[in-house]
């Protein structure tokens, strides 16, 4: 086929596929323990259900503001206005189809040959796979288990150039579950503006779920930033509101109208039930979120005590989001061919660490968003995979 290059070599997001091989052989009739997707096992909360319920019934069911209903944008505002201590614009507050449209349309925007694209890695897969797609240069920059996986601003100075053009942040992390201090994002912050047109896409839609002992803090806390910032989030994580396809960004006001374009083109708009749903959810009771953080925090610390009792297994703590990153030393077996190798002969559904970059190789990543019956499950089908290899080799 006749297809550009950039479509042709255009990555995907591994866990999906993982997913998508499980549910398959669950449907077989296999007994799978499925660990290998970021989707909380709660579903949302009654008023969420009833306001999406409600619009589904009495609209608005034709086309809406390609940049969102204006009452949610309003509310987006109030809510970050709140949390961050300083009053946002709620026009530019752009809604999209989950968060990932936000993270393409600023690497359109930045990405071109030539150019370079601070990428932390381990990362979310969408993030090289957009730079790979514009042809931009993707400057790799390591994030280390010996350090908690923390992204520090001493590291991500050593890799701006005068070619980059745009940082990508994400905290808490997807998959390590780290969560940049405030100390380093204050420096981070001040390294953005030292550096003449750079710009930083800071991820933050994990922020509602952060464990006891850390706190999550906002790079829209900076005012000065204002004009370099692109800011992710999404009602999938903290609301268990995966499948409705609600995120958003905040653009600085040159960028709007661009985003605003791409939104035009891309999607034309969000779904007006969602996002009726996703004003019930920030604007109504949060009780849920901390439930659901409690829950995701018990479970880490129990699956990460379980998986440091496994021989050849290192597991460092999650600080908030639902994931652990453990590696798993097991000779013959890179992280592609351990989670096929464990879901084949253990039904242990789970993404490899190479799926979010090099610096994944000999780890593998666990969602804790499971039931914990399911996530020790899983840990004790790695155990006996383990054991199996050993007495094998013995």
């Amino acid at each position: 086929m006749a297809l550009r290059s950039e479509i042709l070599n255009l990555g995907t997001e591994t866990a999906l596929h993982v997913l998508a091989q499980a549910s398959k052989m669950r449907a077989e009739g296999r007994n799978i323990a499925m660990l290998c997707v970021g989707q909380p096992d709660f579903t949302p909360a009654e008023h969420i259900l009833e306001a999406g319920a409600k619009a589904s019934r009495d609209g608005p069911h034709g086309y809406t503001n390609a940049t969102g209903l204006p009452v949610l944008r309003q509310a987006l505002a109030e809510y970050h206005s709140k949390q961050v201590g300083r009053s946002l614009d709620p026009e530019r507050f752009i809604v999209t189809p989950g968060g990932k449209p936000t993270a393409w349309m600023a690497l359109l925007m930045f990405g071109e040959p030539k150019s370079e694209i601070i990428v932390p890695d381990p990362f979310f897969p969408v993030y090289r796979n957009g730079v790979n797609f514009t042809q931009a240069q993707a400057a790799v920059l390591p994030l280390r288990e010996e350090d908690n996986f923390e992204l520090t601003a001493d590291s991500l100075a050593e890799k701006i150039t005068p070619q980059t053009r745009l940082v990508l942040i994400n905290t808490p992390s997807n998959p390590t579950g780290s969560v940049i201090s405030k100390s380093e994002c204050d420096r981070i912050a001040e390294l953005i503006l030292s550096h003449d047109d750079l710009y930083l896409l800071a991820d933050e839609i994990y922020d509602r779920i952060i464990f006891d002992g850390y706190s999550h803090h906002s790079f829209l806390s900076y005012p000065e930033l204002d004009e370099r910032l692109i800011y992710l989030n999404g009602f999938s994580k903290a609301y268990a509101m995966t499948g409705w396809r609600v995120g958003y960004g905040y653009w600085p006001e040159p960028l709007v109208e661009y985003a605003s374009r791409l939104a035009v083109n891309e999607h034309s708009c969000v779904n007006g039930p969602s996002q009726m749903a996703a004003l019930a959810a920030l604007t109504g009771p949060q009780d849920q979120i901390t439930e659901m953080s409690q829950a995701f925090q018990r479970r880490a610390e129990k699956a990460c005590t379980a998986l440091r009792a496994l021989p050849g297994v290192t597991c460092t703590p999650a600080n908030g989001a639902f994931y652990l990153f453990p590696r798993v030393a097991i000779d013959g077996y890179n992280s592609s061919q351990l989670s096929q190798a464990l879901l084949k002969e253990e039904g242990l559904a789970i993404s490899p660490g190479t799926s979010f970059g090099t610096h994944g190789e000999g780890y593998i990543r666990f969602s804790v968003a499971a039931a914990d019956e399911e996530l020790l499950d899983g840990v004790a089908r790695l155990g006996n995979f383990l054991s199996n290899f050993q007495q094998g080799n013995g």
